[in-house]
């Protein structure tokens, strides 16, 4: 079985559909939740132990594998959303679990897009340390070195003071989620037919090598499977 499918990015997240294959231990910056209609989707955990379940919840940085299925439906959430915290909720104090299916994700054939936005806009916007939500938003477009203290500075408090307001709000460390926005700036660049070694650079990763290292600990396959998943899809920037 081949990774095959359609992938799309949304405001504060993104979304695979189709079938997947290998993959080794990876954790996300992201919420993630794996939806399947037909066969149950099972999570492995670094212990060996298995979670299976047709709608299954990995909260910000654990470690999981995904097995092999058919046809599933994997939704990315960044954890500052409102969406992300109620789905955490949901999950209560486990790091992976099996929940009940949210609004938005009852109709397989919706298009992908819409699915992604069903659920990611669901609600009011969650309330946060208005530091840390200017400080994000000056991150989703930062290019050049030190960005976290260029954010801080910005914001008016200090780098080690945002990592920890951050790391409160996003449950996961904000290099981690810095990681996650500069793969998808890269994803959008393979998107638009530019190679890898364009796309490390365009998303202001040191090389090819450093892209390829963040792409396996962030999604456990290699950045040529990433793209060839997205290459064949027409996806749009970020909406603003």
């Amino acid at each position: 079985m081949d990774w095959v499918g359609e992938f799309v990015f949304g405001r504060a997240g993104a979304a695979f559909r189709g079938s997947s294959a290998d993959n080794s231990a990876h954790a996300h910056a992201t919420l993630q939740l794996a939806v399947s209609d037909s066969e149950p989707v099972k999570l492995e955990q670094p212990d060996g132990s298995i979670v299976v379940g047709h709608t299954v919840l990995v909260r910000p940085g654990v470690l999981h594998r995904l097995h092999p299925i058919a046809l599933v439906t994997l939704l990315f959430l960044e954890p500052q959303t409102a969406a992300a915290r109620r789905l955490l909720d949901r999950a209560g104090v486990a790091e992976v679990a099996v929940i009940d299916r949210p609004v938005g994700l009852t109709d397989s054939d919706m298009p992908l897009g819409a699915t992604l936005a069903a659920v990611e806009f669901s609600g009011d916007t969650d309330e946060a340390d208005p530091r840390v939500e200017r400080a994000l938003a000056f991150l989703s477009s930062a290019r050049g070195p030190r960005p976290v203290s260029r954010a801080a500075a910005h914001v008016g408090i200090s780098p080690a003071r945002l990592r920890a307001l951050a790391q409160v709000h996003l449950d996961t460390p904000l290099t981690a989620w810095l990681a996650w926005r500069r793969l998808e700036r890269a994803g959008q660049a393979l998107a638009a037919g530019a190679s890898l070694a364009e796309a490390a650079v365009d998303a202001g990763f040191a090389d090819q090598a450093h892209l390829s290292r963040v792409t396996r600990q962030v999604f456990g396959i290699t950045p040529g499977t990433a793209g060839g998943i997205m290459r064949p899809q027409a996806i749009a920037s970020r909406p603003q």
